[in-house]
């Protein structure tokens, strides 16, 4: 007969919790979430919420490691609720970093649910609007980029894809024509035309590499491609889900689309970036 994992006593036949610990070790750890989801956003309720687990801890169906999976989803339910205006308070900011600090919560174990990156994107934009230069992100290893002076990088993803439009020729309307001898070996083909040129554009995959964005440039650099554009050479951002296009000032200029980063982010953050450079 197995035995209840929340309270050790026999369970039943082919049961291994009872429905009424279950119920209980539930309750207990909404009202945990809850408690802590509260706190993240507020420093003074960080000591009431440590006083509130010790007494739990010895009273409850929850283990050290349910405890730890609490906080964190509490940490990714504040965040959701600090961004539901997309604008993330410097107050806000600063409680949920104590919050992590205080119980030890390190970057990996609350990014998960990429909480941790939209904290600190979020921090970015509001100091890119109140025209600030943003230094959040540390950079382990070598960038491929030649920073100009007083160049400073605010984001960089990896493994994004580089696309440009590329042209295409078909013909329609051909005609496979009658032969005319005109001298020996030679013949005329009449109607033997391709038709009419059909020109279509694609966007098409040209590199992988890596993006960065500065509070002077974007740049690019993967094995075949690398080039940098500086704000004020850019017309228009074009914003995409999972992506950002730009256009160049020049007449020749093709439309330069990077996928595999946050639309949504990115375009914001150039945005106001290129209005900072002006």
């Amino acid at each position: 007969m197995a035995k209840c994992k929340f309270c050790g006593k026999d369970a039943g036949l082919l049961r291994g919790v009872h429905q009424e610990c279950q119920v209980i070790f539930e309750a207990e750890k909404s009202q945990v979430e809850d408690l802590a989801a509260s706190a993240a956003t507020s420093k003074t309720e960080l000591k009431k919420l440590e006083n509130k687990l010790t007494e739990m801890k010895s009273n409850s169906f929850l283990s050290e490691a349910d405890f730890k999976e609490i906080l964190i989803s509490a940490f990714d339910i504040a965040v959701a609720e600090a961004l539901e205006d997309d604008l993330l308070e410097e107050s806000e900011e600063d409680a949920l970093v104590s919050y992590m600090k205080h119980f030890d919560l390190k970057q990996d174990d609350i990014n998960e649910e990429n909480s941790y990156t939209k904290l600190i994107q979020a921090g970015i934009l509001r100091d890119t609007l109140e025209g600030k230069i943003s230094e959040r992100v540390r950079i382990q290893g070598h960038l491929p980029f030649n920073l100009l002076k007083s160049e400073r990088i605010i984001y960089v993803y990896n493994q994004v894809e580089y696309h440009e439009p590329r042209s295409r020729t078909t013909y329609s309307g051909s005609s496979s024509g009658v032969n005319v001898r005109i001298a020996k070996g030679v013949y005329y083909r009449i109607g033997g035309f391709k038709g009419t040129p059909q020109v279509t554009s694609q966007i098409t995959h040209v590199d992988t590499g890596v993006f960065a964005i500065t509070n002077k440039h974007i740049y690019f650099t993967g094995s075949s491609k690398s080039f940098r554009v500086a704000y004020p050479k850019i017309v228009s951002f074009s914003p995409y889900t999972d992506g950002l296009g730009i256009q160049r000032d020049a007449t020749s200029a093709k439309p330069q689309i990077f996928s595999g980063i946050d639309g949504w982010f990115v375009y914001n953050l150039v945005m106001n970036l290129s209005k900072l450079a002006l």
